[in-house]
């Protein structure tokens, strides 16, 4: 009964936890990396094979140079169990080719990590009973996750550091990322026993290993938070399309068929004024989501009419005008105000979502008018001017009355 106890706990525990790391994985229905959490959890289950070989290997080769704890679970504990994590944790990467943002690193080794603690649990279960499953599931499965998510957090930072060119640095920091692992699960091993040999009568050394673990938490999710920023998913305002140009184009190399990323770049491209690479985005797109034809009918004939093909793109977004409501026009004119930044383009597409309200203020018309440089006045300045002509106009007809 006690063994069925501790299966439950051990189960409900790394579930919570593989269903928290699919909470924080944002796009993964975009990277299609929706079970890569669970296949990560078994591959951290497999881990546990390598591990019994690593501690036969690392016995013989650092065996002699154990002369206490932190050196022992140092050389011998940690350095076997976070190599064959970590060696699981690149051959997911390798063989799935699920890195597609930076953070993808350090949730896939998570994963792998809750895998290989889940199994560990099982194995302390039998000999200690539910309660050590209990206090495991607290302090140990929250510290292997974190030991191999840093871990990943230098194999996802190799990956994106030689997409455009080869980086040797951060590939040998790659190869070497399980010894600064190694070294915080050393240390959190030998705090316990450290607090049992060295007693104060105030577990001062065992509250080391709850410092160690917070710590690295700490570390943890401040890495996290900071790569958000360098991920192909983050939103830039579209002030800063050339930044998020280069960003959205890094994150296609390692995710091409992204719909996500794909229509933001085209609208990037819209938002820097690169109409025909624009272009190419937006029918990518159009394809994939055929049903809300009526944007993209805008949003194509915007950058065919940048492009140079006025007719084409005119008849594009003159047939979508007649599809959308009162409601979704104003919608989409608000949204194009924010991408469009040729003043020209702008007015002359505001033009023709809203005929009636601009049909004295055509952009060809204004154009005529006032020159190419001109044509963008505000529409308070040429309703005064038509104003002060019609003024103008009556004048004359009362002085010829008059005569």
């Amino acid at each position: 009964m006690g063994f069925i106890l501790s299966v439950a706990i051990a189960v409900v525990s790394t579930f919570l936890c593989l269903k928290y790391l699919d909470y924080l994985d944002y796009y993964k229905k975009d990277k299609r990396t929706e079970r890569i959490r669970y296949i990560g959890f078994v591959a951290g289950i497999i881990s546990i094979i390598p591990t019994f070989i690593n501690y036969e290997i690392n016995e013989l080769l650092f065996g002699w140079m154990v002369n206490g704890p932190f050196l022992y679970h140092f050389l011998i504990v940690g350095f076997s169990e976070e190599i064959a994590k970590y060696t699981m944790l690149i051959a997911m990467v390798y063989f799935f080719r699920s890195i597609k943002e930076p953070q993808d690193g350090i949730l896939q080794g998570a994963a792998v990590g809750a895998g290989f603690a889940f199994f560990e649990n099982l194995k302390y279960a039998l000999d200690y009973g539910p309660m050590n499953t209990i206090i495991r599931s607290i302090l140990c499965t929250p510290g292997h996750m974190m030991y191999t998510a840093l871990a990943g957090y230098f194999l996802a930072t190799a990956v994106y550091s030689n997409l455009e060119v080869r980086d040797d640095r951060s590939s040998w920091i790659a190869v070497g990322a399980f010894i600064p692992t190694a070294f915080i699960h050393a240390l959190y091993n030998a705090s316990y026993i450290w607090a049992y040999v060295y007693s104060t009568g105030y577990n001062t050394l065992e509250g080391l290993a709850y410092l160690v673990d917070l710590l690295t938490l700490f570390i943890t999710a401040h890495v996290f938070r900071s790569l958000i920023e360098h991920s192909p998913y983050f939103v830039y305002p579209y002030s800063r399309s050339k930044q998020a140009i280069r960003s959205l184009l890094r994150g296609l190399k390692l995710n091409p068929s992204s719909f996500v990323l794909n229509r933001r770049l085209g609208l990037y491209y819209l938002a820097a004024g690169r109409y025909p690479e624009a272009l190419k985005r937006i029918r990518y797109c159009r394809s994939r989501q055929p049903k809300k034809h009526n944007t993209w009918d805008v949003l194509e004939g915007i950058a065919l009419m940048g492009s140079g093909k006025s007719d084409e793109g005119l008849q594009l977004v003159t047939r979508a005008r007649e599809n959308f409501g009162k409601g979704e026009r104003f919608r989409i004119e608000l949204f194009l105000q924010r991408i469009i930044r040729d003043a020209g383009l702008k007015l002359r597409v505001r033009n023709i979502l809203n005929p009636r309200v601009f049909k004295h203020n055509h952009y060809f018309d204004r154009r005529r008018k006032y020159g190419p440089r001109d044509y963008w006045k505000s529409d308070s300045r040429i309703l005064k001017e038509r104003l002060e002509e019609y003024s103008e106009l009556l004048r004359e007809k009362r002085q010829m009355e008059s005569r």
